[in-house]
């Protein structure tokens, strides 16, 4: 994990706890010394160039206001102000997992997965599937 975290924040990781739940990967809760808090996804499954992109995406919606979901941590070595890459082509995927499975930072968005929610609280299933489907027209629209 601290090698990973390195290539984006020079804070030192203090914990970290293994998250389940999700599609896809393995995600950890990423505590550090400075006091922030993030989201490690190694993305088991999917190559660093669809790592990358899926990461691009996320981050363009970020830039244009939607802004409340996890969003790409950009990696120390990859410039703010452009679209210039790291030294191996990433601005978002660090590639220092042992096996070098991609992974990358995200920011931690407190909350209870939509999932649970349907299956704890059956009654909110329409607003939760409200509030999706409302995502997905604001990033269509």
């Amino acid at each position: 994990v601290r090698p990973i975290v390195s290539e984006y924040s020079p804070s030192r990781v203090v914990s970290s706890k293994q998250l389940f739940g999700g599609y896809s990967g393995s995600n950890y809760l990423i505590d550090l010394e400075d006091g922030s808090t993030y989201v490690l996804k190694i993305t088991n499954g999917y190559s660093a160039e669809h790592a990358e992109l899926m990461c691009r995406t996320t981050y363009h919606l970020g830039t244009r206001g939607y802004d409340d979901c996890c969003l790409p941590i950009l990696r120390s070595d990859a410039r703010h102000d452009d679209d210039e890459e790291g030294n191996d082509g990433f601005r978002f995927v660090s590639l220092k997992e042992k096996q070098r499975v991609p992974a990358f930072l995200l920011t931690f968005c407190l909350g209870t997965q939509a999932d649970k929610v349907i299956r704890t609280s059956p009654t909110l299933a329409c607003t939760v599937m409200r509030g999706i489907g409302g995502g997905l027209a604001r990033m269509h629209a």
